[in-house]
């Protein structure tokens, strides 16, 4: 179970603040385990069915894993939920959680990291990965915190983005990274791509994602744009004044156009 143990102290007070019912489990779950203690266990004469639908609605993967302090029965039921939520949960402990998934498949995995995380581009690249074992049909990732090297504060740091053969949605927010696509496969189901704060290779990800349908990028470093793909029916781009040089469009089906401009050019 994914114990509060481990986890930093910005995230346990974010946890308990939080506006879902996790703030209440965490503060009641072993007084409740207590007192049940001798009395009949109802919770395990549920359906798992039922069960699964209960854990679904809590919306949070951490409170989901608590409800094992309440029955034995519970403990493990969370690794199987279709839709997994990590939100004000340590990278380590949303890593680990992760290997302990029984689904072959997800329809959502969302993962926010707090901005008190600064995480180097290995991590975020294992929990790209990570996530990438689990085939989720739509993923959102969000890291606040600012992800950079050592060597390098800066620059754009370099960040693999591991092959989603099966995911048609991806939403992902990484401050100062550079995404580099993987050597190998394509993105044969993804339909929608926003990237906000991080970069990519237009061009080569439009080559890898024969199905996309709609590509959104915010960011404020982006120097062209080179996008030929017969799929592709809205194109969203928002970049620095200034910056923009090239614009390279082919797309026969494309429906809906908007490249907005922010900032004051020096």
């Amino acid at each position: 179970m994914m114990a509060a143990v481990g986890s930093c102290r910005i995230c346990r007070e974010e946890q308990l603040s939080g506006p879902s019912c996790r703030g209440g489990l965490l503060r009641r779950s072993r007084r409740l385990r207590h007192r049940t203690d001798g009395e009949e266990d109802r919770i395990s004469a549920i359906p798992n069915d039922l069960l699964h639908l209960f854990l679904a609605r809590l919306g949070c993967a951490r409170t989901a894993a608590y409800t094992g302090l309440l029955s034995s029965r519970c403990r493990n039921l969370w690794t199987g939920l279709p839709e997994l939520t990590f939100h004000n949960t340590a990278p380590d402990q949303v890593e680990a959680a992760l290997t302990r998934v029984t689904r072959p498949s997800l329809s959502l995995l969302d993962i926010h990291i707090s901005e008190n995380h600064e995480l180097e581009p290995p991590s975020v690249t294992s929990l790209l990965r990570s996530a990438a074992r689990l085939a989720p049909a739509e993923l959102k990732v969000v890291f606040s915190g600012v992800t950079k090297d050592r060597s390098n504060h800066l620059q754009p740091v370099e960040v693999e983005l591991p092959c989603f053969d099966r995911t048609a949605s991806i939403s992902l927010s990484i401050p100062v990274v550079r995404l580099v696509l993987p050597l190998a496969g394509d993105f044969l189901e993804l339909q929608s791509v926003s990237l906000r704060s991080c970069e990519i290779n237009i061009a080569d990800l439009l080559q890898r994602c024969p199905s996309l349908r709609k590509l959104c990028i915010h960011g404020n470093r982006l120097l062209s744009i080179t996008a030929h793909s017969r799929s592709l029916e809205e194109l969203d781009m928002t970049a620095q004044v200034g910056l923009l040089q090239r614009l390279d469009i082919q797309a026969p089906l494309l429906k809906k156009l908007s490249i907005c401009q922010f900032g004051y050019q020096q």
